[in-house]
């Protein structure tokens, strides 16, 4: 995987700044990689630099008091999303072909979506997590971002597979994303959700989905209409996002609270002002 690479600022990058979008690590320079990025340079990927993120990559705007704001590629009055957005971005502008990111609650795809690219959630474990204050939790996931589906399955190849620092790794090998995607989809079963089970949807983006449900028909899938009860998904992520933080960076309020933004709500200091 000769090509150039760009890591999101919550990696640490061993001899590169890493500030995790926050002040208090503004001049911080790791002496270790993190996995992801460990791999991709294994893997021939050059890194070309760090990619903007929200404050410890905590919202769906990509706006942090290091580095400023990233805006949206297309339209500057516009957000590019969060927190890989400034991967999004990269890729969108051309600077690079791939780029790695995180994903909490959207933030792979989230500004994937706005930035007109492709990012991808895996399954947690496929791309295993280290260091990680929570190697246990499931929610947070790391995964590949690119301008192409086939750019982002050859990333997968080099960053998904087992390690033993990570105890929810997936021991398949990660050999499997190179393999061709031609094959008979007759019978697949396929749940089709407009809304999970009433949550929010835009109506712009139910009316593109369902003009692409008569593609899955037409590959022999058995497309089923069903709604999974998604009730209480909105308060069970908020506790775990909560819990979450908390452990990982709560311990930095006692001498570092006037550099961090409000941590309850995600507001910066710029909004606040």
């Amino acid at each position: 995987m000769a090509c150039l690479s760009g890591h999101k600022d919550v990696f640490p990058t061993k001899g590169i700044r890493t500030t995790f979008g926050s002040l208090v690590f503004k001049d911080f320079v790791p002496e270790d990689d993190a996995l992801i990025v460990e791999r991709l340079k294994k893997a021939g990927a050059i890194a070309v630099g760090k990619t903007n993120t929200p404050e410890f990559g905590a919202g769906s705007q990509t706006y942090n008091e290091v580095f400023g704001e990233t805006p949206n590629p297309y339209d500057l009055t516009k957000t590019c999303g969060g927190s890989s957005g400034g991967a999004a971005v990269a890729l969108a502008a051309g600077m690079l072909p791939i780029a790695d990111g995180s994903d909490f609650g959207g933030s792979l795809r989230n500004p994937a979506n706005f930035c007109n690219v492709v990012g991808f959630r895996p399954s947690p474990g496929r791309v295993p997590s280290w260091p990680s204050p929570s190697a246990w939790f499931s929610l947070s996931v790391q995964g590949p971002m690119a301008r192409t589906v086939q750019d982002v399955a050859l990333m997968l190849t080099a960053i998904a597979g087992p390690d033993p620092r990570s105890p929810i790794a997936i021991a398949e090998s990660a050999s499997l994303f190179a393999l061709p995607l031609d094959r008979d989809f007759k019978g697949v079963r396929i749940a089709w959700s407009r809304n999970l089970g009433g949550l929010p949807v835009d109506p712009a983006v139910t009316a593109v989905i369902e003009g692409k449900r008569e593609v899955f028909q037409n590959l022999g899938c058995l497309v089923e209409d069903a709604e999974p009860d998604f009730t209480d998904a909105d308060e069970i992520f908020k506790t775990w996002r909560a819990w979450r933080f908390d452990l990982g960076f709560s311990h930095f309020l006692k001498d570092h609270r006037d550099k961090l933004k409000t941590l309850s709500s995600g507001i910066s200091k710029k909004e606040q002002s």
